[in-house]
């Protein structure tokens, strides 16, 4: 099942939402926090998820390092390419 779910969140099918710590039964938090995971439709809408099919990987890629360098401007490419795994 873990792997499955690993399978499905490197691809992009799944992604975090939220994460929660479970409840006891006196209603108090409790335990290591748990990722809430969904479909990315939910969160972004079916359009602007599906539009993005349509990109060339090398578009989607330079996207990417374009927008996490915007958070991290002192990042070079290559570091920002060794950290996404490409």
């Amino acid at each position: 099942f873990e792997g499955t779910v690993t399978s499905l969140e490197k691809a992009s099918y799944l992604v975090i939402r939220d994460f929660r710590r479970r409840i006891n039964k006196k209603g108090g938090e409790y335990g290591w926090h748990i990722a809430v995971l969904t479909a990315p439709e939910s969160i972004w809408g079916y359009d602007s998820v599906t539009a993005a099919y349509q990109d060339d990987p090398e578009i989607s890629k330079a996207k990417v390092i374009n927008y996490i360098s915007q958070f991290y401007p002192g990042a070079s490419e290559e570091d920002i390419l060794s950290v996404i795994g490409s």
